[in-house]
């Protein structure tokens, strides 16, 4: 099959063929002049095809038994290559920042190599900001400085109270009439600040606690005046409930 250049207006213009090699060689054009966005491409022995470029990584699916472009498969899995900016990344490998979003319940684990490992949470918990407000629940801190903490106080009237540590490590009485104040069952390490703000001369009385102590073996004496205040310091372990007052009558 022949090869014919067109020069006839408007395609003029110069076409160069240049070796690139001193040898002979054999190139064997494609069938078909491809289709958009394609490049021509080798296989090695000689013979020209169209196909369209990889681009790194572009969408994978997560499914039962492994991993394809389109079919849904599960196990483990390993991805390499580069994220496309189509794709939330920057094309370039090496990526100084990129955006990652992983849609559904998969278990995912990305390590940065060099200088840091980073380790993701489950599924169910969430990452620490530095420049948010969060609570965290049940965590424990080690040998760690906290400074300029604001403790939470809570508040609440009448004349029965029932003590609970959910509620916080400061709590605050107000009596309305003779008042009686339970404490809950032991527990190793608890600890709390009790403020009683009488509201008239009410009485004071102490319940629960498994076992209740004060010093000397008797309880403080309640100041037991209109608009005063008591302060107590209680804390436990395995077996009682420890109080002392730290002020009366403020």
């Amino acid at each position: 099959m022949p090869i014919q250049f067109d020069n006839t207006s408007p395609n003029t213009g110069t076409i160069n063929l240049k070796p690139g090699t001193s040898g002979n060689f054999t190139l064997v054009l494609p069938t078909s002049d491809g289709t958009a966005n394609q490049v021509l491409q080798t296989n090695g022995a000689g013979v020209l095809s169209f196909g369209t470029p990889a681009s790194g990584v572009s969408t994978i699916s997560f499914g039962t038994t492994g991993l394809t472009p389109s079919t849904a498969t599960s196990g483990a899995v390993s991805v390499s290559g580069l994220l496309v900016p189509s794709f939330g990344g920057t094309g370039i490998a090496n990526n100084n920042a990129s955006t990652i979003a992983i849609i559904g319940n998969f278990a995912s684990t990305f390590s940065v190599s060099g200088a840091y490992t980073y380790t993701f949470p489950g599924q169910s918990d969430t990452l620490a900001g530095l420049a948010t407000t969060q609570t965290f629940t049940n965590k424990t801190l080690t040998n760690q400085t906290v400074t300029n903490y604001v403790e939470t106080t809570f508040s609440a009237t009448g004349s029965s109270f029932v003590v609970d540590f959910a509620n916080g490590t400061v709590q605050q009485f107000t009596t309305n009439a003779n008042t009686t104040i339970t404490l809950p069952s032991a527990v190793v390490g608890k600890a709390m600040i009790i403020r009683v703000i009488y509201g008239g001369t009410h009485t004071l009385t102490w319940a629960g606690g498994t076992l209740i102590k004060f010093p000397g073996g008797t309880a403080p004496t309640a100041t037991s005046v209109n608009g005063k205040i008591d302060v107590f310091s209680v804390f436990q372990n395995a077996t009682a409930t420890f109080i002392t007052a730290v002020g009366l009558n403020y």
